[in-house]
């Protein structure tokens, strides 16, 4: 039955328009994936602007000259120093308050004749002796009572220390 069928001039007539119409759409398939350059028309570039940080006014020429002379493939191009995206570093606009050392009055000495002396501690420095007239950071040692002090610092400002009773 098999051979009946290949002999008969039909199947012969329908297999050849078949395999003519897949070789028809393989050419075709091929033409319209292959791309051919069109030589008889020069290449014209489509000028485009850039918006580019910090220019203003730039011409396509000055933007052609820029990425020419910043050839990403060129021997002698060398690593930015700055990365690319890395945040500016912080400005400081205001500086921090330096922190006021505390004085604190240790105790006091009083004599009559003048020998009178206060020891006394600025923040975590050792304790000083002063007397009256001499300085410890900004304060200035003004009078001396018995149990108490009196700075001035350099502003003018009144400071009144007590020595600090026991236990306390």
């Amino acid at each position: 039955m098999m051979r009946r069928l290949v002999a008969s001039s039909r199947v012969r007539f329908a297999t050849g328009l078949l395999a003519a119409s897949v070789a028809a759409l393989t050419w075709s398939i091929t033409l319209a994936v292959r791309v051919r350059p069109d030589v008889s028309r020069p290449v014209t570039l489509v000028p485009i602007r850039v918006a580019a940080i910090g220019r203003a006014d730039t011409t396509t020429d000055e933007l052609v000259e820029d990425a020419i002379e910043r050839d990403p493939f060129s021997p002698t191009r060398e690593r930015p120093s700055v990365r690319y995206g890395s945040p500016p570093a912080p400005v400081i606009l205001n500086k921090a308050p330096v922190p006021v050392a505390v004085l604190r009055l240790v105790g006091t000495v009083v004599d009559p004749d003048g020998g009178s002396f206060v020891v006394c501690q600025l923040g975590d420095a050792g304790a000083r002796t002063l007397r009256v007239g001499q300085r410890v950071g900004d304060y200035e040692l003004r009078t001396i009572t018995q149990g108490a002090a009196t700075f001035v610092t350099r502003d003018g400002n009144r400071l009144e220390l007590r020595v600090p009773k026991n236990g306390s």
